[in-house]
Parts: C-alpha cells; structure tokens; sequence
C-alpha cells in the first residue's frame, strides 16, 4: 500500500510539495500535464517510500524529524539569501579590480542530525560565493570567496536557521568558527 510505512501526514505533505514543485516548474497548466507530473511524484514516492524510513548514520537520531511547517519559513529565507549573493558575487565579477579574497573556513556546530548537517552544507554551497568541502562529525569545511561571503555562517544566522527545521530550540547551534587559510596561504 502507498501510505502504509510512513505517516499518512508525512507522506502527504511530499506529495503536496512535489506536486506543487512541479507545477512551478513545468508552467504549462493544463489537464495532461498536471496529470503527468502528479503520477511522477506518486511514481517517486513510491519507489523512495523504503528509503524514507531507513537510518543512514550511526549517530542520527531517530525521534528527530523534519518540521515541515518551518520550510514555508526557511526556503524563501534562503533564496532570499541566494539572490544577495548572487548580486554580490556579480558586483565582485563586474568590478575591475576583483576584490577576491577566497579563504577557507572551519567551524562546528551542535545540529541534531546527519541530515539537518547535509541541509546546512547544501545550503551554504547553493549560495554564491561559498562552497561545502567537507562534513566530517560536526565539523564544516567551506570555501568562500569574500570575506563577506561567509558571513552567514560566521553570525550563525544560515546553521541557526537550517537548525530550526529540526530543533525547538535552534539558538546558537554555531559552536566555533575559524578562519584556516586565506588567499595568502592558497
């Protein structure tokens, strides 16, 4: 059965997301292309349903799950985000003198999950100007471009945010942050 493993309100919230993801997307509104695209989605919830209640990490914690709710939040934060970036980056690439200050940052946070960490170094490597090395434990690797470019990290706004999806309380999941190397170094 279709909504058999996991949560009938869990499974379609998805199912609501993805339609309506794909309705943006396609911008063609009629019968047989809204059709086409909520079988796909049904298609893929199908194929994905044992995929969504498996445990990938050791450490992940079972009884932490995503709050759906504080997407509505979140993904208009960070493409708002995405788009000062994008503009910075841009006046960066416009300029003639290239301001460039590429560095490499290392910081540690407290997040509750394998996945809250992977939807943190997604979200810092979608915006412009900085890109997720590594992830190792709680530990992030992250190359910037600016100084400016890591400052969403650096003010512990872009991990409390991405924290808040899966946490009550995403206060200060920012623990360290340090500068490794910078241009000098590279």
């Amino acid at each position: 059965m279709f909504f058999k493993k996991a949560s009938f309100m869990r499974k379609s919230v998805l199912l609501i997301l993805l339609a309506a993801f794909w309705i943006f997307l396609s911008g063609i509104y009629d019968i047989f292309h809204i059709s086409l695209g909520i079988i796909s989605v049904i298609l893929v919830i199908m194929l994905n349903r044992r995929i969504l209640g498996l445990q990938f990490y050791s450490q992940e914690k079972i009884n932490t799950s995503l709050r759906f709710h504080r997407l509505f939040v979140y993904i208009p934060w960070l493409i708002w985000e995405m788009l000062l970036s994008s503009i910075q980056v841009a006046v960066i690439i416009l300029s003639p003198k290239m301001p460039v200050n590429p560095s490499i940052v290392r910081f540690k946070v407290k997040l509750p999950n394998m996945t809250s960490k992977v939807i943190l170094g997604n979200s810092i490597s979608l915006t412009p100007g900085t890109l997720t090395i590594d992830i190792e434990g709680d530990e992030f690797l992250v190359h910037a471009l600016t100084d400016e470019a890591f400052s969403l990290i650096s003010s512990g706004r872009l991990p409390d945010y991405a924290g808040a999806l899966f946490m009550s309380e995403s206060k200060d999941t920012l623990q360290t942050f340090e500068i490794i190397r910078t241009a000098d170094e590279l």
